[in-house]
């Protein structure tokens, strides 16, 4: 019986000209390790687009882009393991924090001594740096697209 009130309804809201948009199906939460997860794994696939895309394009831009993307991968595994640690001790250890710190130091020692004396292509490094931005965007666009609102075509009014 019930499937049959389930049924009808269905058929109500269809015939009904002014319901235009459906309730968004349920989505349950991500939690915070798929999320990172997820991030993880958008990132990986847009620094392998860019890695292969400067391989295609520019062969002169493919260790600028190759070392671009190791940096940002190596610098978002390093916070997550961070972050990771502060949730689990609940308080900031001070080696913790020493390391957080000269993570960024020996990033920028390493853009600094690969501009200068292995001379990469600085449009190289930035290309690959940009791979974090990229990947944030495309995370949002994925997160905005599951949570839209259903949309039914409007019908011909004459």
């Amino acid at each position: 019986m019930s499937e049959e009130n389930q049924t009808s309804n269905n058929q109500d809201n269809h015939s009904n000209p002014n319901s235009r948009m459906e309730e968004p199906p349920e989505i349950p939460e991500e939690s915070p390790s798929d999320q990172v997860r997820t991030l993880y794994t958008i990132l990986l696939t847009v620094s392998g687009i860019l890695i292969l895309l400067a391989g295609i394009l520019k062969l002169d831009y493919l260790l600028g882009v190759f070392l671009g993307c190791s940096v940002v991968g190596l610098n978002f595994h390093w916070t997550v393991v961070f972050v990771r640690n502060l949730i689990h001790d609940k308080k900031v250890q001070p080696l913790n924090l020493i390391f957080y710190l000269t993570k960024f130091a020996i990033s920028a020692l390493v853009l600094f001594g690969a501009i200068n004396y292995f001379e990469i292509p600085p449009l190289g490094l930035i290309i690959g740096l940009s791979n974090i931005l990229l990947a944030v965007v495309a995370y949002s666009v994925i997160n905005s697209m599951k949570r839209a609102p259903v949309q039914e075509p409007e019908e011909n009014k004459e």
